[in-house]
């Protein structure tokens, strides 16, 4: 396998973290054993577990504190990827753009785009209220280089 990057884990390592190694273009000689990767994005999708069943069976042999270090990277990877998501979506609005999205309660609303928080658009809805909302929930009603200024 060919993968430019990469986080190998040996699961037969007598600890979760002592089977951990980056591997970036074939270089596998760093001087940290964290399993960070110092900022570097991966291609989603780029790396698969060849084997799940024996990755299930080598997970369910872990003890305690190799499951909390295998569950604290998890969750770590999943924020990246969710927050590279909205990130994404975000480019979609300016602003100035006048926005519509769904109040929990049902009512459709509608309000301009404010500022772009790390997770969410803060938007202010025509009856002078402040929403703060997920990117994906919203829907361009009409963009602000469209607004014809007198």
């Amino acid at each position: 396998m060919n993968l430019p990057l990469g986080l190998p884990i040996n699961f037969g390592a007598p600890l979760l973290k002592d089977g951990l190694q980056r591997v970036v273009n074939k270089h596998t000689n760093f001087a940290s054993s964290s399993a960070s990767t110092g900022g570097t994005a991966m291609k989603p999708g780029s790396v698969k577990i060849v084997d799940r069943l024996s990755a299930v069976e080598a997970i369910k042999r872990l003890d305690e504190e190799d499951l909390l270090f295998l569950n604290r990277l998890i969750v770590e990877r999943l924020n990246l990827i969710s927050q590279a998501r909205a990130t994404t979506l975000m480019t979609s609005f300016t602003r100035g753009d006048r926005v519509g999205f769904q109040a929990p309660d049902g009512r459709m609303l509608e309000g301009t785009v404010l500022r772009f928080n790390k997770k969410t658009i803060s938007i202010a809805t025509d009856d002078g209220h402040q929403w703060n909302v997920a990117p994906g929930l919203l829907r361009l009603v009409q963009s602000a280089r469209d607004v014809q200024w007198p």
